[in-house]
């Protein structure tokens, strides 16, 4: 006679858990949800999408059963993102490699940055398809200016 013996779960290696809704949630929250999830399988977590719940599993990689191991990625649908520029003397002079003066290359690689950012991006492991809202502001510090100011060259610009 064989007895069937019920495998153990394997542990989940990534996790992905989208924050749902219009409002920021803390660490200290998604530090909360994970520890109260420890040592369940990703199944029970996975009910239908309650627009009433702040967290959605998207996406879970190697196994079934979430460990203090797994690496928990949290991801939303809005994010806030701040760039300063550095607008010293030592930015307006000319670089010995590229010979490109360095604020240049500053702000290309800032434009670079932002269209990457900007793009949407697949949850792996799932059909999830993310296209964040990104409100960027964009600051400038200078030590030529002897008050000390920041300058603001964008301030809350939403990119889509």
């Amino acid at each position: 006679m064989t007895a069937l013996i019920a495998s153990e779960p394997k542990p989940v290696t990534h996790l992905y858990v989208q924050l749902t809704g219009d409002h920021r949630v803390s660490r200290s929250f998604r530090a909360r949800w994970l520890l109260k999830n420890l040592m369940k399988t990703v199944e029970s977590l996975q009910v239908v999408a309650d627009p009433s719940c702040e967290v959605n599993v998207l996406s879970a990689l190697g196994g079934t059963l979430i460990t203090p191991g797994t690496e928990a990625f949290f991801v939303s649908q809005q994010y806030s993102l701040v760039f300063v520029l550095d607008m010293s003397a030592a930015m307006h002079c000319v670089s010995c490699s590229t010979y490109k003066v360095k604020l240049d290359e500053a702000v290309a690689t800032l434009c670079f940055s932002l269209e990457q950012l900007a793009q949407p991006f697949h949850v792996p492991h799932s059909s999830v398809m993310l296209k964040p809202q990104l409100c960027v502001s964009v600051l400038g510090y200078s030590d030529i200016d002897a008050s000390k100011r920041v300058h603001v060259f964008l301030q809350g610009v939403h990119l889509h």
